[in-house]
């Protein structure tokens, strides 16, 4: 009796292979699962990490902008008559100037032009060239520049404004015929012999936008003093 009972107790222990067959189904299924989940939080996690390294390039990147347009300095150039004037010349989508705090040359001052390039998508991209004036002395208006260095500042801009703040005649601003400064979508230190008081560069993205304002020197024609002198030729 106890031999029967000892034969059926071991008779009970252990899996079928069908049971075993199920547990092997389910554990599969967990681990696809798993594995799935595993996959999406991976992708979501990398793309989490490339937007905030694409946020860190950005505000990488308009900082140097800021730099860069802050440094804007007065600079003479004399046309085929030897008269002089600034070397500024702004549009709504562009400018070209002089700045002190360039990306490529150190200590040296740098010519560079700011524009804009539309892409197919209809956004657009900011981009900078830039040449060092240690390498391209620049003293006439009519000079060819040709740039060293061009980067994308900043892409996938909805809107890209320049405007500016001034007089187009520096006897405008200050003497008996004085008059209020206004704004402009075009300004040129060639053509005006003075340069914009500030100026601003307003940058779209996404519905949202956002305004650098620059404020330049306040008399920048004293530097034409010594040519309208005869001072100098």
């Amino acid at each position: 009796m106890m031999k029967h009972q000892l034969t059926k107790a071991n008779t009970q222990v252990g899996f079928t292979l069908i049971e075993l067959l199920i547990a092997i189904s389910i554990l599969s299924m967990l681990m696809l699962t798993a594995s799935y989940s595993y996959s999406l939080i991976a992708n979501r996690w990398d793309r989490a990490l490339s937007s905030y390294d694409d946020i860190q390039i950005e505000a990488k990147n308009l900082n140097l902008l800021k730099d860069v347009l802050n440094g804007i300095q007065g600079y003479v150039v004399t046309d085929s008559n030897s008269q002089a004037s600034l070397f500024f010349i702004g549009h709504d989508d562009s400018l070209l100037s002089i700045t002190r705090s360039g990306l490529f040359s150190g200590e040296y001052g740098e010519i560079f032009r700011l524009s804009i390039e539309k892409k197919t998508d209809e956004t657009y991209s900011l981009v900078y060239q830039a040449t060092s004036t240690e390498k391209l002395l620049l003293t006439k208006t009519t000079q060819s520049i040709d740039f060293e260095h061009e980067v994308i500042l900043l892409s996938n801009l909805t809107q890209v404004d320049f405007n500016y703040f001034g007089w187009q005649d520096s006897e405008l601003k200050s003497g008996p015929q004085a008059q209020p400064g206004a704004w402009y979508n075009r300004f040129s230190g060639i053509d005006f012999k003075t340069l914009p008081t500030k100026y601003e560069l307003v940058l779209g993205k996404q519905n949202k936008s956002i305004r650098l304002p620059v404020t330049l020197e306040q008399r920048p024609e004293l530097l034409l003093s010594p040519y309208v002198s005869g001072e100098a030729e």
